[in-house]
């Protein structure tokens, strides 16, 4: 008796499982999507089930077009067996679909002969998924507060580097900005900035009467630089130096004659 009630469970349990089904499967493959194109075994009778697990925001496509000389039907289950959708002769008597999934989790696909029955002839069903890639954003790099610089005392501006987001592999292609500008000419004003190493990776000055100039250095390699700016003369009183790292500038001001500052 015991063994009975068992088997009426089971039962039970295979009927309601099924229940939002068009029919039961007779074959249960599970399948994994990836961006490479797969296709599933290929079966000549019964319905099939491919369980797979989605990710959110990601576009999967499922196909049978000219894998099949029957009429084939495709669904979509969520994990409750709730039926997301059904499509039929997209490609003539096969069928394929498009789908980004809106909440991750368990899903099925389900494939029959039109309408839901059983497959006649060998049927295959490919599968691919397209996952966005995550959005990046640049290292944000702040130089402190701004730096008076006086006449001929050297001044250390002490940093900090705040890492980018994103999965993405980054480049190497950065760039410094460095704009010179004051209330007089430029004609004593010069500036150099070094790698560590001690080689320059950019220059400039002096700038005879120009009141302001810009400079954009590419490809300069990975830090940590020497920047020093030397300024001298009648004309050179009150300059100010801005230096653009990635989206973050920093500004230092000079009152007298002959100075430099460095960045260590």
């Amino acid at each position: 008796m015991r063994f009975l009630a068992l088997i009426v469970l089971s039962l039970f349990l295979t009927v309601r499982l099924n229940a939002q089904l068009c029919t039961p499967q007779t074959v249960t493959f599970p399948i994994t999507p990836t961006s490479t194109l797969q296709y599933t075994p290929s079966y000549s009778t019964g319905v099939i089930l491919f369980p797979f697990t989605a990710t959110a925001g990601c576009t999967y496509t499922f196909s049978t077009c000219g894998q099949s000389s029957i009429d084939t039907y495709l669904r979509l289950h969520n994990a409750a067996y709730t039926t997301l959708g059904q499509w039929d002769d997209q490609c003539g008597l096969q069928s394929t679909f498009t789908w980004t999934c809106p909440t991750a989790g368990q899903y099925y696909v389900h494939l029959s002969r039109f309408v839901c029955t059983a497959l006649t002839a060998p049927t295959t069903m490919s599968y691919i998924v397209s996952c966005p890639t995550p959005p990046c954003s640049n290292p944000v790099v702040n130089a402190g507060p701004d730096v008076v610089i006086c006449a001929g005392q050297p001044t250390t501006l002490n940093g900090a580097v705040s890492a980018g987001t994103g999965t993405g592999s980054g480049g190497s292609a950065s760039s410094i900005t460095v704009t010179i500008s004051g209330t007089g000419f430029l004609d004593e004003t010069s500036w150099n900035l070094s790698n560590a190493a001690g080689t320059s990776v950019g220059s400039g000055g002096p700038y005879l009467t120009a009141s302001t100039n810009t400079v954009t250095l590419t490809n300069v390699g990975t830090g940590p630089y020497n920047f020093s700016l030397e300024t001298q003369g009648f004309f050179n009183l009150y300059h100010f130096l801005q230096w653009n790292y990635g989206k973050h500038g920093v500004h230092y001001g000079r009152t007298n004659n002959h100075s430099k500052c460095y960045w260590l």
